[in-house]
């Protein structure tokens, strides 16, 4: 006989936890997206991913997947400097957000365990100069259906 195993989707319970972290809204509000849209208000994080990992080979339904968060600053009136410290403060802030995660959020069915951001970079986009830092983090979570 065999036995279902729901695992949990940390992508979407990312999507719905960070805008209701007060120190994330009140840089971007509600605006996490999974690509970037035709928005006119900025700065917006944007979830990547999974870009690597995923379940765990244990009992529990647990993953351990790394997404990529791009931080994207406003863009920069033609003929000015770049937005870099608006892309970077919104990107320290997220580290400090992931890194705080310890098993205390709870989305759906989703318990995030911990995370641990495991590179910061800034990656201003390479069209349009637009400033934008990438964290990768690596995420835990487990069912709790």
């Amino acid at each position: 006989m065999s036995t279902y195993v729901s695992f949990p989707n940390i992508k979407e319970a990312m999507k719905a936890y960070l805008p209701t972290v007060p120190q994330i809204s009140a840089l971007v509000g509600n605006r996490v997206f999974y690509s970037v849209p035709d928005v006119t208000l900025w700065p917006i994080i944007v979830i990547r991913g999974p870009v690597f990992g995923g379940p765990d080979n244990s009992d529990t339904p647990t993953v351990t997947p790394w997404f990529d968060f791009h931080c994207w600053a406003e863009p920069s009136p033609k003929g000015t400097r770049s937005r870099e410290k608006q892309a970077t403060d919104l990107a320290l802030t997220l580290c400090g957000v992931l890194q705080g995660i310890s098993g205390r959020v709870q989305v759906g069915d989703t318990r995030i365990l911990w995370a641990q951001v495991q590179a910061h970079l800034p990656l201003p986009d390479p069209d349009s100069g637009q400033a934008r830092d990438v964290i990768t983090a690596e995420i835990s979570a487990i069912s709790a259906a």
